[in-house]
């Protein structure tokens, strides 16, 4: 993700390409989840107010994420 951030920006820098792609989630873990075969999506959306559209379909969220960011989703609040 942030190899393709940092080739749209210079794409931009050298006048050839205009927009941006980010990436937002938000999640929280329940008991001593995520499952280590949780997975989950990524949509894209390539004009502004367009629809979303599968970029990745259930991909392990182990490798979405990285093992950094994996490990430090916080519980869920009020969650036993």
């Amino acid at each position: 993700m942030r190899a393709l951030q940092a080739d749209i920006a210079q794409w931009k820098r050298a006048g050839g390409a205009k927009g941006s792609l980010g990436l937002g989630l938000g999640g929280c873990a329940i008991g001593t989840g995520p499952a280590p075969d949780a997975v989950g999506s990524v949509l894209i959306r390539l004009v502004d107010g367009g629809p979303f559209l599968p970029l990745i379909i259930e991909g392990k969220l182990a490798d979405l994420l990285g093992p950094e960011v994996l490990a430090a989703i916080e519980p869920c609040k009020g969650a036993e």
